[in-house]
């Protein structure tokens, strides 16, 4: 009887030793990058930011702290008008296929609106001639998404755009990633999303953004140098600099939407349920148990689309090497949308 109770004290002792190390090297890792990445998000004092969150009214998204007056072609805004255009991004005029019935859709929707595709050729065109100063960081950019999320900023900065006809009533938005999304993928408590923005033209905050990427030091990731992490940490950072300012500096509002108007679905790519049980059982002190336990509420509900839903990102990544097998045939789309699609370099 002796042999199995000692078995048992070494089999205890193991089982001791490997929640001690879970506990160092997966556990506590855990905690600290997620401290040290809502220090850079949030500030030091440890509090989220008080962001500017827009209401429906009468099926238009709007700030109602905020004056704003309407008309038929836009929505003026202390000045500042957003005009009827949606921009897309893709290296040549050659889209695949998988993009047709979206791209559809919106121009169907929105017959009256201009609808621009921004190849790298017209990308790097625009910066070389309204932000040179910006030239020389594009083009060090080993990424390919990189670039993609960059002209983005300049593009709404210079032209302006706003996606879908709900959205007019705000003088920019960002789009938002489902919280739950955020919480259990990056360990963030909301991330702001570039896969759907718009502006008034000249809104200091798409400038803010290009400062911001020409400060980056760091190049070849796209979502720490151009994408989801900048974004939500300069959104925090612009919204606080504008509540800190008098009420004659304030800074045009910036509008984060709610993830229902824009990105409801969580990632079809990724098994969450799955992620989700160690998460639930073991990591009970970092932000992904909130997400976890958010998602498991809803009874692992991967789609929160309803009345005030305006488009749906889909999570195709086909930009990714991954997503390579998932990509269907291109196609020239001026050709499908003859007089539709408009390019920079026709019209400088």
């Amino acid at each position: 009887m002796a042999r199995p109770a000692r078995r048992l004290k070494i089999f205890m002792y193991f089982v001791t030793v490997f929640v001690f190390l879970w506990l160092v090297f997966v556990s506590l890792p855990n905690f600290t990058l997620y401290s040290n990445q809502m220090t850079k998000i949030i500030g030091h004092n440890g509090q989220l930011p008080q962001l500017d969150r827009p209401i429906l009214i009468n099926g238009i998204w709007q700030m109602p702290n905020y004056r704003n007056s309407t008309n038929s072609n836009s929505t003026s805004w202390s000045g500042m008008s957003i005009p009827k255009i949606i921009h897309q991004t893709f290296p040549t005029k050659m889209v695949y296929k998988n993009y047709l019935p979206l791209i559809n859709s919106c121009l169907t929707l929105n017959p009256d609106w201009q609808y621009y595709l921004w190849t790298d050729s017209d990308a790097e065109a625009l910066i070389a001639s309204k932000y040179p100063g910006f030239l020389s960081k594009y083009l060090s950019y080993k990424d390919n998404l990189e670039r993609a999320d960059s002209i983005r900023y300049i593009v709404l900065h210079h032209f302006g755009a706003a996606i879908f006809p709900g959205t007019v009533g705000l003088p920019a938005f960002v789009d938002q990633e489902r919280q739950e999304q955020s919480n259990i993928f990056w360990s963030m408590p909301y991330s702001a999303m570039n896969s759907a923005m718009g502006s008034a033209p000249g809104h200091p905050f798409y400038q803010f953004m290009i400062n911001a990427m020409s400060q980056y030091g760091k190049v070849g990731n796209a979502f720490e140098s151009t994408g989801p992490r900048l974004l939500t940490a300069k959104y925090a950072e612009y919204c606080a600099l504008s509540r800190k300012a008098s009420n004659s500096a304030k800074l045009p509002p910036v509008a984060l939407l709610e993830s229902r108007v824009m990105s409801p679905l969580m990632d079809p790519g990724k098994d969450w349920k799955q992620t989700c049980l160690v998460t639930l059982n073991f990591r009970w002190w970092t932000v992904s148990l909130a997400g976890c336990k958010t998602l498991q509420a809803k009874n692992w509900r991967m789609d929160d689309s309803d009345n005030a839903t305006l488009a749906v990102h889909k999570f195709l990544h086909l930009g990714y090497r991954f997503k390579a097998g998932s990509r269907k045939a291109k196609l020239d789309i001026t050709k499908v949308f003859p007089n539709r699609v408009k390019f920079f370099n026709s019209l400088s």
